[in-house]
């Protein structure tokens, strides 16, 4: 078995819901292509992230980071300590030094605020 393999069934799911963070399929979707998406940078396979966005993930996509932001926004500290805890993310501790917004935000992180600024911009 490869190693970028994993269980994508969330993708396949029509009905959406939301009863807080924990029983969110909007949050499974983006921790799990998060998930997705470690791997296949990891394995130098990133091609097949970029067809499965485009073919897989699509619409759902943008959806579900509407939904991260208008429903969870005030809560990202919450949603990050989930992710941390549920799917094994490392817990940055300084922003700068972050994988995931590292390539989003250079030269445009103030290290001097909360951890979680960012999202509120």
């Amino acid at each position: 078995v490869c190693c970028y393999i994993m269980d994508l069934d969330v993708f396949k799911q029509k009905k959406q819901r939301c009863k807080g963070i924990k029983k969110c399929s909007f949050l499974q979707r983006i921790a799990t292509s998060m998930r997705y998406n470690e791997l296949l940078v990891a394995s130098n396979k990133i091609e097949i992230f970029t067809n499965f966005v485009i073919e897989t993930y699509g619409r759902a996509l943008l959806d579900d980071y509407i939904h991260l932001i208008c429903v969870h926004g005030k809560d990202i500290p919450q949603v990050v300590e989930y992710f941390t805890s549920q799917y094994g993310f490392a817990k940055c501790c300084v922003l700068a030094n972050c994988s995931w917004t590292q390539k989003h935000l250079i030269g445009d992180i103030d290290t001097t605020h909360d951890d979680y600024n960012f999202y509120l911009r």
